[in-house]
């Protein structure tokens, strides 16, 4: 090989580790970033992959936030003063089903990925946990006591608030 070629690949390839080695050492492989300061629980990507969907503590409650997925960006989506926690994306990034005790009892919302457009999901009459959707978007699969005479069993519902219909999967006891 010409001399003057090889000078210029040695060169190139010096170059390329280095720029390798420092763009790995703000955030090796291995070390965890903190993004949030708080307590946090249920954090999932969003179905594109471009934001991070959590819940956190705000004054005594879990409020329910985004983030893009590098940390920047966050914002709170749920501002009342109830629990809202386990959130879950749609499969299309447009809803996110969760939990909130806003009436006393562990009830499944529809919410808008911004937090508009609000909606109760399930009924107000026991306890369902566990929010996550059917991967067409079309039902919420979730943990109940609804209707189970206190038996906790798996559930699905269509994701249209204003057209429930709840059936029974498994049951346990």
């Amino acid at each position: 090989m010409n001399p003057s070629k090889l000078a210029s690949l040695v060169l190139f390839l010096a170059a390329f580790v280095i720029n390798l080695a420092t763009s790995h050492a703000q955030s090796p492989v291995g070390v965890a970033t903190q993004f949030t300061h708080s307590a946090n629980d249920d954090a999932f990507p969003s179905p594109d992959g471009k934001q991070i969907v959590y819940d956190s503590m705000v004054e005594g409650k879990s409020q329910i936030f985004i983030m893009m997925t590098d940390g920047t960006g966050q914002r709170q989506i749920t501002h009342d003063p109830s629990n809202h926690e386990s959130p879950a994306w749609s499969p299309d990034d447009a809803k996110i089903a969760y939990v909130s005790d806003r009436n006393g009892h562990s009830v499944i919302y529809i919410m808008n990925a911004d937090g508009s457009g609000d909606e109760r999901l399930t009924s107000e009459n026991g306890e369902s946990i566990h929010p996550n959707w059917a991967i067409d978007g079309k039902k919420v699969i979730f943990c109940s006591d609804d209707d189970l005479g206190g038996r906790r069993g798996l559930l699905t519902e269509n994701a249209s608030p204003s057209h429930p219909i709840a059936f029974q999967i498994t049951e346990s006891t």
